[in-house]
């Protein structure tokens, strides 16, 4: 699609939700395509980022090499299956809290110090 000249031109973020196997290629891809362009593609990825260590140490140096202000780039992470989030769900589902009329939450986890480390 990006080679498309009428539709590859006018796009400036996706969402890569494919198999595990394709994130880094497709990553890859998607980072010297806005480098050509001469800005960073905005990325919505699907957990995992890589399916190995050493192509997510790749991936963040080119997008840390590549990023500017105008780019970004997010993995997403679900929680859906945790214990935590069954078990409020459960707590909700009850009847226990009352009516839940608004729910705000925010969820950061800065994982760069993960690339710093060389053992891992």
């Amino acid at each position: 699609m990006l080679d498309n000249p009428t539709i590859g031109a006018n796009v400036d973020g996706c969402i890569v939700c494919t198999p595990h196997a394709k994130h880094f290629q497709i990553r890859e891809e998607l980072l010297q395509e806005g480098k050509k362009r001469g800005k960073l593609m905005n990325i919505l990825m699907e957990k995992p980022m890589t399916t190995n260590i050493h192509q997510a140490h790749s991936l963040h140096n080119l997008a840390t090499t590549l990023s500017n202000p105008k780019g970004c780039f997010l993995v997403n992470h679900s929680a859906n299956f945790q214990t935590q989030a069954r078990t409020a769900r459960e707590v909700v589902l009850s009847g226990k809290t009352g009516k839940i009329r608004h729910v705000a939450g925010f969820m950061a986890s800065p994982l760069s110090w993960i690339f710093d480390d060389p053992s891992n």
